[in-house]
């Protein structure tokens, strides 16, 4: 699969789940992306897929298996606490940590 494939099965994933967490208002702003007037929201960099990827099978029956790394931020206003920042960042870690989110 190729990043740029990849990166959108990694961006609707994470929409999807999202949506149904229990932080849902936060929007989501992903790279190059400007920021909606919120003052919380949550920035995702997906920022590539390992090329060399573990390879399982015999002949004609190879599959692989590839990761990456996204990076999270959460942007809170000031003094709002450690709280309001860690909880956001913990959920979406929880979304993405050892998810197969594509074949």
């Amino acid at each position: 699969m190729y990043f740029d494939e990849a990166e959108a099965v990694i961006r609707a994933h994470i929409e999807t789940q999202w949506a149904l967490s229990v932080y849902a208002v936060m929007p989501l702003v992903f790279e190059a992306e400007i920021p909606t007037v919120s003052e919380n929201y949550i920035a995702i960099i997906i920022d590539g897929i390992r090329g060399e990827g573990s390879k399982y099978g015999g002949t004609g029956k190879r599959f692989t298996i590839e990761d990456g790394i996204v990076y999270i931020h959460a942007f809170v206003p000031q003094g709002a606490g450690k709280a309001a920042a860690s909880g956001p960042v913990r959920a979406m870690s929880s979304i993405l940590e050892l998810q197969t989110v594509g074949t």
